[in-house]
């Protein structure tokens, strides 16, 4: 604890040589505000990983609309784990229950244990209403949402993503059973083998955007680029972040093995598209899909290639190489071929090792692997993002990748070089 404030200090200090009292205020100021932030999401974490705690057999619906459909919708739902009450009365005093408060404007009295789902979101008005209003949703455990742009807005205002779970009640067409089912997955009161699976968007060229609606600057930013026809996968969600990212590959993997696929391509929505994307991409594929080498994965973009990663052969097509390797870590844009399904598909949720068990490590370390990349890579990342599993931005990757493509860059010239003997 001494060390960390020492180190602290000493870096506050040397700031202030270096760049001068006002930068050093403004350097001061972010981090104090990324401290009250990351303190703000970790109390989120934990009061979602405690709703397992609270041995919740009944759930109530507190609203007065009790015959709307989707009220009844999210009954159906909800019956299939917990007995189900809907209450419209408002009382001081409530049971252990977890209640389900439909429009929170309308509610006087809030039990201990809360999620708030909005079918309204109409803000308040006065100020000391609006402040009110923040209040009850940031005690919530959890609130659902069916509005993007009033997803924006509560973020605007300092309720954590995490916090919040798209849940189309609204709108018709979508399947509010996956999303609810989503939640309680993310809260270990569902299996994984319990989610629905049938509302994967279909894609005759088997391209996949996974990423999360929630975070809507990422989502924004990979719709304005997405000129190639990948379908948006809404992603799966753990209160440990890995593991929804996890479940989510899973999920797609299991999709396009039920589909009898050969391969599926999967992105992530910080994925940057460079030039000749879509006829470098045709090129890929088109090599993969005749080539007489085993592979596993082709990486678009490999972010932390292993030291001990050893190049198994370079082949050539169309004045393209295309590089084999041994290893690979990086999820941001991967090809996956179907001799790779099972291996994914066995992916174990109960092993909480984040250090081997996030599911690019847990790819890295199947032996044998048979891994397909080009160089320079076919894709980027966008560094101006913000992670959705880890607190930093995508520039912390940067030196991790750029020591990526020189250990790549000089392990093909030592390649090259042994062969040419």
């Amino acid at each position: 604890m001494v060390n960390s404030i020492f180190v602290k200090i000493t870096k506050l200090i040397s700031h202030l040589i270096n760049e001068g009292p006002i930068d050093t205020f403004i350097y001061t100021k972010q981090y104090l505000y990324e401290k009250k932030i990351k303190k703000q999401e970790l109390k989120v974490i934990q009061k979602l990983k405690n709703v397992n705690n609270l041995n919740i057999k009944t759930i109530k619906i507190l609203t007065y609309d009790s015959n709307a459909e989707p009220i009844l919708q999210l009954k159906n739902i909800f019956s299939e784990k917990f007995e189900v009450d809907i209450v419209s009365e408002q009382k001081k005093k409530f049971t252990d229950d977890l209640y389900i408060i439909i429009d929170p404007q309308n509610v006087k009295y809030f039990p201990k244990n809360y999620i708030i789902l909005f079918r309204n979101s109409q803000i308040p008005s006065s100020v000391y209403s609006k402040w009110h209003y923040f209040n009850v949703l940031k005690n919530a455990i959890a609130i659902f949402d069916s509005d993007l742009t009033h997803i924006e807005y509560l973020q605007q205002n300092n309720i954590d993503y995490k916090q919040i779970f798209y849940v189309p009640i609204n709108n018709k067409g979508n399947n509010l059973e996956f999303y609810i089912k989503r939640f309680l997955l993310s809260i270990d009161l569902l299996n994984y083998s319990e989610l629905p699976f049938g509302v994967t968007p279909p894609n005759e060229e088997r391209k996949y955007c996974l990423g999360l609606p929630e975070n809507i600057e990422r989502r924004a930013s990979f719709l304005l680029d997405n000129k190639y026809n990948f379908s948006i996968f809404d992603g799966l969600r753990h209160y440990v972040g890995w593991k929804g990212c996890a479940y989510s590959y899973k999920y797609l993997i299991q999709y396009a093995k039920k589909n009898n696929w050969d391969y599926i391509v999967i992105c992530e929505d910080d994925v940057r598209f460079l030039d000749d994307f879509e006829k470098n991409l045709q090129v890929i594929i088109e090599y993969l899909m005749n080539t007489k080498h085993e592979w596993n994965i082709f990486s678009g973009l490999i972010a932390d290639l292993h030291e001990d990663a050893k190049i198994l052969t370079i082949d050539a097509y169309k004045k393209t190489e295309f590089i084999y390797l041994n290893k690979m870590t990086s999820m941001v844009f991967n090809i996956y071929h179907k001799s790779i399904y099972d291996t994914i598909l066995s992916w174990d949720e109960k092993n909480n090792d984040v250090v081997t068990n996030t599911i690019d490590r847990y790819i890295e370390a199947q032996k044998e692997l048979k891994v397909v990349t080009v160089f320079p890579f076919l894709v980027d990342h966008k560094e101006e993002q913000a992670s959705s599993i880890w607190n930093f931005q995508n520039e912390e990757y940067n030196d991790m990748l750029a020591n990526s493509r020189e250990t790549l860059k000089k392990k093909i010239f030592e390649y090259k070089k042994r062969c040419d003997q």
